[in-house]
């Protein structure tokens, strides 16, 4: 059986690297269906044959870049919150990060949004049960934090995707001159943390009162 060396291992993964990051500029510019394997592979350089020793489809393009997408938030939130032992500063983190990662993932964000229900459903179901687990987790560390507290008013799932849809809110923000990212993630961050926690925490806490 032939096995391919380190060497061509390494090509290809900086060759699929390279197509997956042209893919989300176009999927994100053009949409999933105004984009074609030949605006992929024109934009890059190559033949569209080449395509198809790393991808089967446009589909199966489409699911890795979700798929890689739903990775990187999940590992981004347990790197964020794993050394955190105050339990309020943990949810500012959650908070935050979750703000701060989808603007970094700005692009992969918006074809989440857009574009995860063109998927065929073999597809669809995998990503959709991965991003229910990335939703479990961050719901679970939240309950964490309250315990049997009866302070919480919603599913903590909701937060996180609240967030998901403040993110294109978030990014047009950004490109504010004006405005300071950090100020930005500050009220984004006191607007929900207002709406989780009880009013005499909050102040027992001395948060948005500044």
């Amino acid at each position: 059986m032939n096995k391919k060396s380190p060497s061509n291992h390494k090509k290809t993964n900086k060759k699929l690297n390279e197509i997956l990051k042209t893919s989300v500029n176009l999927f994100y510019k053009k949409g999933f269906s105004g984009t074609s394997l030949n605006d992929i592979a024109e934009k890059i350089g190559i033949q569209k044959p080449t395509i198809y020793h790393y991808i089967k489809s446009k589909n199966e393009l489409l699911f890795i870049i979700l798929n890689n997408f739903l990775d990187l938030l999940l590992l981004s939130h347990i790197e964020a919150t794993k050394e955190i032992e105050d339990k309020f500063e943990k949810l500012i983190k959650i908070i935050i990060n979750q703000i701060k990662t989808h603007a970094k993932l700005r692009k992969e964000t918006a074809i989440f949004v857009r574009e995860v229900d063109l998927l065929p459903k073999k597809y669809k179901t995998k990503i959709r049960e991965k991003e229910e687990k990335y939703l479990t987790v961050v719901a679970d560390d939240i309950r964490k934090i309250f315990g049997d507290k009866k302070g919480l008013f919603l599913d903590p799932k909701i937060i996180p995707l609240t967030i998901l849809s403040y993110a294109n809110t978030v990014n047009r923000l950004f490109s504010f001159k004006f405005l300071q990212k950090e100020e930005i993630l500050r009220i984004i961050s006191e607007t929900l943390v207002n709406g989780i926690l009880p009013q005499k925490e909050m102040e027992m806490k001395g948060y948005g009162n500044k």
